[in-house]
């Protein structure tokens, strides 16, 4: 068995639909159309169970620093939105986009870890 042409539809190139060799490594490419072949990761489908909505997003609080060009007398700043410098987020909760339910462990508390993701939507959500 080799994982990584059985990650392919029917053990086929996806851009010439030439059969992918048996002996087909990490990184092989196409002979035929110089394709290159990975182990494709499964991925999941989110589906909230309250709308049904397929839109997971990830709320999250960011810093944003605004520098400043000018200072006036009366106060009004002058800010320079052209070179912003954000840092890193921080998660709040990860959600459906359609219509606000955040994803919560068994404990009912909010899923903030993205490693939590994947496990909360096997358990959740119907794979097709």
């Amino acid at each position: 068995m080799n994982k990584v042409k059985n990650s392919y539809e029917d053990g086929v190139c996806p851009d010439c639909q030439e059969d992918i060799p048996d002996d087909i490594v990490e990184g092989g490419e196409c002979s035929n159309c110089g394709h290159v072949f990975y182990e494709l990761v499964k991925t999941l489908i989110f589906t909230c169970p309250e709308c049904g909505s397929k839109d997971l997003g990830s709320v999250e609080r960011v810093t944003v620093i605004y520098p400043i060009k000018k200072i006036r007398i009366d106060g009004d700043l002058d800010y320079d939105t052209e070179n912003t410098i954000e840092e890193n987020g921080e998660v709040q909760f990860y959600g459906c986009q359609g219509c606000g339910f955040s994803l919560r462990d068994d404990n009912d508390i909010t899923i903030t870890d993205c490693l939590k993701v994947p496990v909360w939507v096997e358990k959740h959500c119907k794979q097709e």
